[in-house]
């Protein structure tokens, strides 16, 4: 899925690191003058109640000789090994995200915003 990310007052922004500011004793970081409220993953738990009930209405069928399709869900961020190279002999570790698993991206999704206090 897309990032699904935002600025909480003008839905322009998206998050970036700070950037260095040159002064006369070299470069330096500077605190922000105000913090930023962000909205992150809006959309995400409607497609997962969406993709459930989906799941559930079509679980009703005949069993046959197929097996069943996973359930909709998220699968955790992890460290993965990858083997690579000739004879594929070399591991590469790599960070995976968050994946949605078995979850239809619709961009006609209405949210559902609850606020955190």
């Amino acid at each position: 899925m897309n990032a699904e990310i935002a600025d909480a007052r003008t839905h322009l922004k998206s998050p970036a690191r700070p950037q260095p500011v040159k002064t006369r004793h070299g470069l330096r970081y500077f605190a922000a003058s105000q913090p930023t409220v962000w909205e992150a993953g809006w959309r995400t738990g409607a497609a997962l109640r969406r993709a459930q009930s989906e799941a559930a209405e079509a679980q009703g069928g005949a069993a046959g000789d197929q097996h069943a399709s996973p359930r909709p869900h998220i699968r955790r961020a992890h460290w993965h090994t990858f083997l690579a190279g000739p004879g594929r002999r070399e591991r590469l570790v790599k960070w995976l995200p968050p994946i949605a698993v078995n979850v239809t991206d619709d961009e006609s999704f209405i949210p559902t915003v609850r606020p955190v206090e």
